[in-house]
């Protein structure tokens, strides 16, 4: 995965006076990582919900002589199975640039804040073992391909004591059930991923809470919650500020490039 700066093009054939700017930042692996990225006190920001999408809409404007030259920023792609696929799979792409109105669609995350079948996680992690630190509930270090063993070979242990008692004027009745998970290796409780959540953007390790659910004594499910997710979000929107404004340096040095939603001033 190339970590090369964004390259400016060939703007010689531009309609506007001042020339576009692209930076490609590959799709990543949260909802709204970037909805609050950019945003500028001239501008304006919009956000729709739909059918599990966020969609965001950025207009930056500033003006230069006598016509207003627009600075939308753009993103597109298609929704992730999964974290760590490349660019070409994801089909994912940023253009900053002028003249245009920008669109940010992401769908939501697919394996995280819900369960999944416990095949379909011990596939991911398998595929993924390079990237992940397992660690026992007391922090300790696990092997990874033990610990990836410990969630192939689960054992649900399933106790259920009821106890009844009844009087000439009372009755009592009480119940209590316990389900436990168990394996022959020890089961990692938390993960450390590690990964470039998008293009041009540094490595960032994210933490992980595992928990293994049997719903209705079905086959179990595993869940994988990511902690700290808004401060890691904050994090990679702080980052991409500074990406834009090294874009914006060159030709737009007196646009402010902010994080937050901002209004104009009456």
């Amino acid at each position: 995965m190339s970590t090369e700066a964004p390259q400016r093009p060939d703007t010689s054939s531009a309609a506007t006076n001042v020339p576009e700017l692209f930076a490609e930042i590959e799709a990543g692996m949260f909802d709204r990582a970037l909805s609050t990225a950019l945003s500028q006190v001239a501008g304006g920001v919009t956000t729709h919900e739909k059918k599990g999408k966020v969609t965001l809409e950025l207009n930056f404007e500033h003006i230069k002589g006598t016509s207003q030259v627009r600075v939308a920023h753009t993103i597109k792609y298609s929704k992730p199975t999964r974290v760590g696929k490349s660019s070409e799979e994801m089909a994912g792409a940023v253009v900053l640039h002028v003249g245009r109105f920008g669109r940010l669609t992401i769908g939501q995350p697919s394996l995280f804040d819900e369960s999944r079948q416990q095949q379909a996680m011990v596939e991911f992690f398998e595929d993924w073992i390079d990237y992940c630190k397992f660690m026992s509930e007391e922090y300790l270090a696990l092997d990874p391909r033990h610990a990836i063993a410990a969630l192939r070979h689960l054992t649900i242990e399933t106790a259920r004591k009821a106890e009844s008692k009844v009087g000439n004027l009372s009755a009592e009745a009480s119940a209590f059930e316990r389900v436990k998970a168990d394996s022959p290796d020890m089961i990692p409780v938390f993960i450390e991923f590690t990964t470039v959540p998008y293009l041009h953007l540094q490595s960032h390790t994210f933490k992980l809470r595992l928990a293994i659910h049997t719903p209705n004594d079905k086959a179990p499910q595993i869940g994988l919650q990511i902690r700290n997710l808004e401060e890691k979000k904050q994090e990679m929107a702080e980052e991409f500020v500074e990406l834009a404004r090294s874009c914006l340096r060159f030709e737009a040095p007196q646009l402010p490039v902010m994080v937050g939603s901002y209004a104009r001033a009456s």
